[in-house]
């Protein structure tokens, strides 16, 4: 067994610049499901103002 460490930042700043050039729900979607295909586990840290901001992407990750 291979033992790996994969994190992901998703910083609020980066957010409200990119928010309307590209789907962050998908984009996270299709990187959790390939996690999930090959047995990743992975951390997606972020803050409350994201939560508050993108709550169906929070749930999706929980």
């Amino acid at each position: 067994m291979k033992l790996i460490t994969v994190f992901f930042d998703l910083e609020a700043p980066f957010l409200w610049k990119a928010e309307g050039k590209f789907d962050l729900e998908g984009a996270v979607r299709n990187i959790s499901g390939i996690l999930n295909q090959f047995g990743v586990k992975a951390v997606f840290n972020t803050c409350g103002i994201v939560a508050d901001n993108f709550p169906k992407l929070i749930a999706m990750l929980h």
